[in-house]
């Protein structure tokens, strides 16, 4: 390996470790960038970078996990807006729901006091 090819292949794990951090971190956003980061960096030291085949499939297995994790965020984050939408639509409904419970207490209180006058 020449040394162009250690360097990249040194900065796609730096990319990783960082896309780690991120992901641990709940900084989903950053992780994803960091975890694309470092399969383009990977995936062009196995295309133009001269190594043996055990070195490609190690890093190709690497680069094949980076991604999965890629779309597990994207999955979680999608859910997650989901269920936040969900929440906030059912938080609307309650307070429409305690609208009308209000007006109807209202009305019944302005009944009642005709009925006691």
């Amino acid at each position: 390996m020449n040394i162009d090819l250690t360097n990249i292949i040194e900065k796609g794990f730096q990319f990783a470790e960082q896309a780690d951090f991120e992901d641990k971190a709940h900084n989903y956003e950053l992780a994803i960038q960091t975890y694309l980061a470092a399969s383009d960096c990977l995936t062009h030291s196995t295309k133009y970078g001269i190594m043996d085949e055990e070195l490609k499939e190690s890093i190709h297995a690497k680069v094949e996990r980076y991604l999965k994790r890629v779309e597990e965020i994207k999955n979680f984050m999608t859910n997650e807006a989901t269920k936040t939408e969900a929440f906030i639509n059912d938080t609307t409904d309650c307070e429409s729901f305690n609208d009308n419970k209000n007006k109807e207490y209202e009305t019944k209180d302005i009944n009642s006091k005709h009925i006691i006058k």
